[in-house]
């Protein structure tokens, strides 16, 4: 019989999956003894996500499912719970992924309850003082600590979620397909019932992002291309990037919140809520086809869910700024727009003045739109989030069209500040990128851009100029 294994999230402990333990011995899926807790002490301040999997991987040779040399002695299924979706994530990458051996994971099955895989709005609330009070640990020695290098990973747009998604979700290949890893993602849609709604964000369920659980992204790059010498027509910036390649089952749940999606398994055994019907089912599918079916299905769990509550599906993007030597630009603005695609060129560049007044106002809509939900990360604010409802914006440029009786583009304006008066950003490059349009067959060059439910990764790169340097038949006088 297979093993299963339940980790957990944040601030909790094994003591949450009791009942789903129960539940699952009972229904089948492993002998009692053969499921195991997961556990971590994740409100250790120096405790990193490297600790993590390095300890895990030991437990899991001690425990016999894997070899010294890491390779599957048994197959084991895992569940896991908000942070626990990183921590095997990574496990995974580190262990197999990075020395492409994935075919020795002993993994065959993992379902996320509500995971984290792109943050929680409410990481950096957690390492401030009153977060210390609320949630970290009370005993002498490490009073009050609340995991804050965790927590570091887990604040959105964190450079640690960028780093494991280049890795693990827009590498190259894929590890979660029916035939390989068979992924099953659930989460609920609501947001906390009791007092904590008021620190209830919109688009999670109380503290995850719903768009960020799925591993569906994409990675955009927007890096500029004309530098000091070139053609003029030369566009001023391209695009490339990234798409997930990985096949996974990804449903959202109605009535339920982080953390009753774990709590509503019965320990006699019944089936009392949908969570639990699905987990059962995701741990039992064998075959490609039988998992298609159960993809299918969440599918319609989903569009089910959004129909019944009414609530809007949002998309994340994370934002991060490079220049040209791959630093860290931590000082800078994005403003957004609306432009008639007469006024832009090629690649989506604005080839003149006279921005009309409809432009302006559904501009300035727009504008509010796209930053409503924004957060520049604490640790590296490089790196930034928004959160945006992406029907919205395209019934925004669908008006706007309409409205000024053309075809419209969205646009990105990138600004950083000279660092003095000899070192500049050639901010001159970015000042019209094109997002999207409202008749994207009529033009091309752009990304197709909204996407309901995922997270986008936009690097964008600016070019760092210098008026320091010199080379010259005489010596400068200064």
């Amino acid at each position: 019989m297979t093993t299963t294994i339940l980790v957990h999230g944040w601030s909790d402990t094994g003591r949450s999956f009791k009942a789903m333990k129960a539940f699952l011995s009972k229904r089948g899926i492993a002998d009692v003894e053969d499921i195991y807790f997961g556990e971590y002490e994740s409100r250790e301040d120096a405790l990193t996500f490297d600790d993590i999997v390095d300890g895990f991987h030991e437990r899991m040779m001690e425990r016999g499912f894997i070899g010294a040399d890491g390779r599957a002695k048994q197959s084991v299924n895992v569940v896991v719970h908000s942070t626990g979706g990183l921590v095997l994530r990574h496990w995974i990458w580190r262990y197999y992924l990075r020395d492409a051996r994935i075919g020795d994971c002993p993994v065959k099955r993992l379902v996320m309850l509500a995971p984290a895989n792109f943050g929680s709005p409410l990481a950096h609330r957690g390492k401030s003082f009153f977060g210390a009070l609320a949630k970290g640990r009370k005993e002498l020695g490490n009073f009050l600590e609340t995991g804050r290098t965790l927590l570091d990973g887990l604040e959105l747009a964190s450079p640690y979620q960028w780093r494991l998604a280049e890795r693990d979700t827009l590498g190259q290949g894929s590890h979660f397909t029916p035939t390989g890893i068979q992924l099953t993602i659930l989460t609920g849609v609501e947001p906390y019932g009791d007092l904590r709604r008021m620190v209830s964000k919109p688009g999670t369920d109380g503290t995850i992002v719903i768009a960020g659980a799925p591993l569906n992204s994409i990675l955009l790059r927007v890096t500029p291309t004309r530098y000091a010498g070139d053609d003029p027509s030369t566009p001023p910036y391209r695009w490339s990037g990234h798409t997930s390649t990985h096949d996974f089952a990804f449903g959202v749940l109605p009535g339920l919140d982080h953390g009753s999606i774990v709590s509503s398994f019965d320990a006699t055994g019944k089936q009392t809520s949908l969570v639990s019907g699905l987990v059962l089912k995701a741990l039992q599918t064998k075959s490609a086809r039988e998992f298609a079916a159960l993809k299918a299905e969440v599918a319609q769990v989903t569009a089910d869910t959004y129909r019944a509550t009414g609530y809007p599906q949002y998309q994340q993007f994370l934002v991060r700024v490079r220049d040209d030597h791959d630093v860290p630009v931590r000082d800078f603005t994005l403003a957004f727009g609306l432009a008639k695609v007469s006024r832009l060129q090629g690649a989506g560049w604005r080839s003149g003045s006279g921005e009309t007044a409809k432009e302006r106002t559904y501009g300035a809509r727009v504008q509010e739109e796209m930053v409503r939900e924004a957060h520049a990360n604490r640790s590296d604010a490089a790196y930034r989030r928004f959160l945006v409802n992406p029907a919205a914006v395209q019934r925004l440029i669908a008006d706007a069209s309409t409205d000024i009786g053309e075809d419209v583009a969205l646009t990105m304006r990138v600004y950083v500040p000279p660092v003095d008066g000899g070192i500049r950003y050639a901010n001159e490059q970015l000042q019209a990128v094109a997002l999207a349009y409202s008749n994207p067959k009529a033009t091309a060059g752009a990304p197709t851009l909204l996407y309901p439910n995922t997270t986008t990764l936009v690097d964008i790169g600016v070019d760092r100029k210098t008026d320091y340097v010199w080379i010259e038949r005489t010596v400068r006088t200064r």
